[in-house]
């Protein structure tokens, strides 16, 4: 009993100093702005105007917690955790806009697939770490400034004209899946992802005993 009580006390220890070490201006920025737009959705179906205010501001935000990690402080999974909440608030707002008819769900799979396939492959490249791919963005060249800025301001313009002038943001919408494809492609297949996936199934193929 004293045994687990002992091994219970190391887990709570081991999670107080990872959320220590996670809680930092940019996480929370990112946290705030992914759970803006889920409450937004909720609440503001009805108030296209201000959904699209709100839109615009998380992912402007995008931008204000790279700033804060660099002039502050960055935690280990710092990249890691803006990529997915990145992630989250496109799947989320793609897969709302197409509950509500706005859009066909192609587009929300689409993302969803894409985002699934490289954020896997950017999580085995933290387990397996490079110091030539450091940064998560660094596979297929993604970490590129101006490309990322311009992907947020073409999303945020899809996102936003989709509620407001429905046939234009339609082909903003596809021009966005097509840079999406785009920047994904070149961080799935390349030589970097294909040794981080030969490296993971060899792992989890391998017996326990013989790792």
């Amino acid at each position: 009993m004293d045994k687990i009580k002992k091994q219970v006390k190391q887990v709570k220890d081991q999670v107080k100093m990872e959320v220590k070490e996670e809680s930092t201006i940019a996480n929370w920025i990112t946290i705030g702005r992914t759970l803006a737009v889920i409450v937004g959705l909720i609440l503001l179906k009805d108030h296209p105007v201000y959904l699209s205010i709100l839109i615009i501001v998380a992912i402007a935000l995008d931008g204000a917690d790279g700033y804060a990690a660099r002039k502050y402080r960055s935690s280990k999974r710092g990249a890691l955790i803006d990529i997915f909440g990145d992630r989250i608030v496109e799947i989320v707002i793609l897969f709302v806009y197409a509950y509500w008819g706005l859009i066909s769900y192609v587009f929300p799979m689409i993302f969803l697939v894409r985002g699934m396939t490289t954020d896997f492959i950017r999580i085995l490249n933290t387990v397996y770490p490079s110091e030539e791919f450091k940064h998560p963005l660094a596979l297929g060249g993604a970490i590129n400034r101006f490309m990322r800025g311009f992907y947020a301001i073409l999303k945020a313009a899809a996102f936003v004209t989709i509620l407001l002038a429905p046939k234009v943001g339609f082909w903003l919408m596809v021009f966005a899946v097509i840079i999406n494809l785009y920047r994904g492609i070149p961080a799935i297949f390349n030589q970097r992802s294909k040794t981080l996936l030969k490296t993971f199934f060899k792992r989890i193929t391998t017996p326990v005993k013989d790792r």
